[in-house]
């Protein structure tokens, strides 16, 4: 029965417990009700009513006005295993889905209705809203100031908990990708854009059978021709992934001020090695306990 501030706290402390490595929260109005699937492909809509509990029902899903929060968060990759890609890793997903039912838990402990939005709502509108990170030229996933690509999830869930809402960021994470294009091209597919942002997609491919979502500019990760087979080179490639190292800290700095060294700072991420290893050193580097490097978790 604590403050919203009070109740995000603690939210934060268990969430992070549980395993999460950022938290965020966006209020639920009629403008973010958009970002919630209209139903979910078999024409069961979702209905937001004056209803105290959440339902199912035979042809409706009742969502209560009361849950008019949406909390946001987001898992690690493996590291390590990301770094030395490409080869596929779902590592990320494996954990939160783990963090996922913990907090679940945890919120019906704490006395709160707690709705897996997940599968019926876009991840990365919600996750750019709360805060955790921003639109980059990765497209399909959110490049973080503090943890790069690493980021997996921006999971949703829906609650009544009162909770202080967050609030999106602008740490220059885009404009850095205009430059920086490292991530691109690491990508062995050519699936990833190298051109500036856009409204439509710049695969010819995505672009003849609508493959896309329209109506919004920015970069988008070619799925037809040329197909992102999700290897996450690109997730290990990012300057920004979070190392405590003195340049990362410089670079961070200086970059949310000024775009003028971005060139340069991300050849330096090449020169330092910072970015993906060789996948056949995978096996006789010192392995971190657990999934991730010590630099990872050490951010905060």
């Amino acid at each position: 029965n604590g403050t919203p501030e009070e109740n995000l706290r603690t939210l934060w402390s268990a969430s992070r417990f549980f395993g999460a490595n950022q938290i965020g929260v966006v209020p639920i109005t009629a403008n973010t009700k958009k970002l919630i699937y209209l139903n979910n492909g078999k024409n069961k809509p979702y209905n937001f009513t004056n209803d105290a509990v959440a339902e199912e029902k035979d042809t409706e899903y009742i969502l209560p006005n009361k849950c008019n929060n949406m909390l946001v968060f987001t898992t690690l990759e493996a590291t390590t295993q990301a770094r030395s890609a490409p080869g596929p890793t779902w590592s990320g997903y494996d954990h939160y889905n783990r963090v996922t039912n913990r907090i679940h838990y945890f919120l019906e402990a704490m006395g709160y209705q707690h709705i897996d939005m997940g599968g019926v709502s876009a991840s990365n509108p919600w996750g750019a809203l709360a805060g955790v990170g921003e639109h980059s030229r990765a497209g399909f996933l959110l490049t973080s100031y503090k943890f790069g690509n690493m980021n997996r999830g921006m999971h949703r869930i829906m609650t009544d908990m009162p909770l202080e809402a967050t609030h999106p960021v602008n740490t220059g994470v885009a404009r850095f990708c205009v430059d920086c294009m490292t991530c691109a091209t690491y990508c062995p597919y050519g699936s990833m854009p190298m051109d500036d942002v856009r409204w439509d997609h710049w695969n010819p491919a995505d672009e003849a059978i609508g493959n896309y979502t329209k109506g919004w500019k920015g970069w988008r990760t070619a799925f037809a021709e040329k197909g992102c087979p999700k290897c996450k080179a690109c997730h290990g490639a990012c300057p920004f992934n979070g190392s405590d190292a003195t340049i990362h800290q410089l670079v961070r700095a200086t970059q949310a001020v000024t775009p003028i060294f971005n060139g340069f700072f991300a050849n330096m991420e090449h020169s330092f090695g910072y970015g993906p290893s060789n996948p056949d050193d995978f096996w006789d580097i010192a392995m971190p306990v657990g999934r991730w490097d010590d630099h990872f978790i050490r951010t905060q």
